[in-house]
């Protein structure tokens, strides 16, 4: 399903207090894979809201993230 996730671009703290995170994902070729990859990503404890963009490969994440757990879920999809 995904090529990978590469390290973090950018984190930082709203007004919320919650944890805002940009990834660039690889490899998502289709929206059906984005829309799996983005559910099982909001499953993970500690997301609070996902967002992945199919087109520019580009994951905000809300919440605590785990980026070992997010790269070993994309392999286990391929």
């Amino acid at each position: 399903m995904t090529d990978g996730v590469k390290d973090k671009m950018v984190t930082r703290k709203p007004a919320s207090g919650n944890q805002r995170t940009v990834f660039q994902v690889e490899g998502i070729t289709c929206l059906d894979c984005a829309r799996k990859f983005e559910q099982a990503v909001g499953a993970m404890p500690g997301v609070i809201s996902v967002s992945l963009n199919a087109m520019t490969g580009r994951l905000m994440l809300e919440g605590q993230s785990d980026l070992e757990k997010m790269r070993r879920l994309g392999q286990e999809e391929n």
